[in-house]
């Protein structure tokens, strides 16, 4: 099928921000690709607003559905839920408090067709509340599936954002039956690029939206813990025969060791002890070196864009 005429779906889950999600509707409502569908999950919003907004956008654009849930089903479920209602070929999930340039679903549309796979544009944060924009660091990925060294990319510059880009919505059979787990979109990002290829683009046409004056991570059960992360992330990497015995286990040991790195910063960010913080940085820092006398070398600052 044409990736140009295809229907392209939208998963927008929200809960109670009817500001955040009227804004969020008109940006997607204006993307020059007209093809759509955009599917907003309501995870059980107390506020009337939230189904006020809705039901004003419906009333206007019928590529608009409504998925209202009676009972709130937690934030991944409703992820789920989303994808789930989708019809499109392509499928691409909308945070509600994320913005896009009106040529976002166009150009990853394009970048799509030529490297396969999904497609993400570079990313910058953008902080509702004062209006600082903040650029963020994007892995150089050129679509080709299976790569090792396309893996190796992207673990030098695990950014999260890339779950938000537009995927193939067959290749995200797997997410029916996954269950929530800390950066669990990461996970997604890696299998769909070991499985069909990434691709991204240096121009930025996608802002994470922040509503406070900073980031705040929250862990997907009562507090951080990488290892269901590291444990999923193996078995694909295991999974890879046509790597060689010592490039897995590199690769094994370099993304343990960035996973332990990211606890030890998420820990830090959230008041856990400097301890803890310490020496999972340090437990961290020796598993990449380990990864990098098994044969994987640092990421370059130059392989990013």
């Amino acid at each position: 099928m044409n990736p140009f005429t295809s229907l392209v779906s939208i998963g927008l889950p929200t809960y109670n921000r009817p500001e955040l999600l009227s804004n969020a509707l008109d940006c997607l409502r204006a993307q020059t690709y007209q093809k759509l569908e955009i599917i907003v999950g309501d995870n059980a919003s107390s506020d009337p607003r939230v189904r006020a907004v809705i039901e004003s956008a419906m009333s206007s654009d019928s590529r608009i559905r409504f998925l209202r849930h009676e009972r709130n089903l937690g934030a991944w479920a409703n992820f789920q839920a989303v994808l789930a209602a989708a019809q499109g070929e392509r499928f691409m999930w909308a945070g509600d408090d994320d913005r896009w340039h009106p040529s976002f679903i166009a150009r990853m549309l394009e970048a799509s067709a030529k490297g396969g796979g999904s497609a993400m544009s570079s990313v910058d944060i953008y902080y509702h509340k004062s209006g600082r924009k903040e650029k963020c660091l994007v892995p150089r990925l050129c679509g080709e599936p299976l790569s090792s060294v396309e893996l190796r990319r992207y673990l030098g510059c695990m950014q999260s954002s890339l779950f938000y880009g537009l995927h193939q919505r067959s290749a995200l059979y797997f997410i029916r039956d996954l269950p929530p787990f800390d950066w669990l979109d990461c996970y997604v990002v890696i299998r769909l690029l070991i499985e069909v290829g990434f691709t991204t683009i240096s121009d930025c046409l996608y802002w994470a939206g922040v509503p406070g004056e900073a980031y705040v991570i929250k862990p997907a059960n009562k507090s951080l813990n990488p290892s269901p992360f590291i444990r999923y992330c193996r078995g694909l990497i295991r999974a890879q025969k046509q790597w060689s015995l010592l490039g897995r286990l590199g690769l094994s040991a370099t993304l343990s060791g960035i996973a332990w790195e990211h606890w030890a910063h998420g820990v830090a960010s959230c008041g856990a002890g400097r301890l803890r913080h310490l020496q999972a940085r340090s437990f961290g820092k020796s598993m990449i070196a380990l990864g990098g006398s098994l044969g994987q070398p640092p990421l370059r600052a130059d392989e990013n864009t």
